[in-house]
């Protein structure tokens, strides 16, 4: 058997008290005893874990054993794998933000450029209308003055291109309701009213 001669630190009273067989292959006493020499992985006496160096005293019978507890050695292993992780997770992380903000960002600007061509589709369509329509357009603010009028009422009311943006309605003559008007009649909108009147 292999007997403890001295008490030990984590075992009272084990003088001679606390005794394990030789055939004990994990016990780093058992297996210098048994005649191993050099580094070995195995269970001390409270049944840890341990890293266990055993060395023969040259001239003696006896046999010098060192041993550490792996959970310690491999303290500092795991801590360094714990930060280690941490920062591969916050690199991922970051990577991740970046990638959405991107395609936050690539979606708001296709967005944008569909708005943009749309809005450019509806310029077109407008300055088509204002250019050839065979109707008087005006555009009128909420109190009446001219924004914009197309080319068939420039040609009619005798203004050239341009002149009548920024005069009040009422120079256009006699007309039948107008912006007095424009509370009790036409189809308003969000955007605005569209009213249709004629001259007398």
């Amino acid at each position: 058997d292999v007997v403890f001669m001295t008490d030990l630190r984590f075992h009272e009273n084990a003088t001679e008290n606390l005794r394990f067989p030789i055939s004990e292959e994990k016990l780093p006493a058992a297996f210098a005893l048994q005649g191993f020499v050099g580094i070995k992985e195995g269970r001390d006496y409270r049944g840890v874990n341990v890293l266990a160096a055993t060395r023969k005293i040259e001239g003696t019978d006896w046999m010098l054993i060192s041993k550490m507890d792996t959970a310690e050695i491999y303290a500092g292993i795991t801590r360094l794998v714990y930060v280690m992780g941490m920062i591969v997770l916050g690199f991922l992380l970051l990577v991740l933000f970046i990638v959405v903000m991107r395609s936050a960002r690539a979606k708001s600007r296709e967005k944008s450029l569909q708005e943009e061509k749309e809005k450019l589709v509806l310029e077109m369509k407008f300055n088509y209308l204002r250019k050839y329509a065979n109707d008087i357009i005006l555009l009128l603010d909420s109190d009446g003055t001219i924004m914009d009028a197309n080319d068939k009422a420039h040609e009619y009311y005798q203004y050239a291109e341009g002149e009548l943006a920024g005069k009040k309605y009422s120079v256009l003559g006699d007309v039948m309701g107008g912006p007095d008007a424009f509370g009790n009649s036409g189809n308003t909108s969000m955007d605005g009213l569209v009213y249709e009147t004629w001259h007398r």
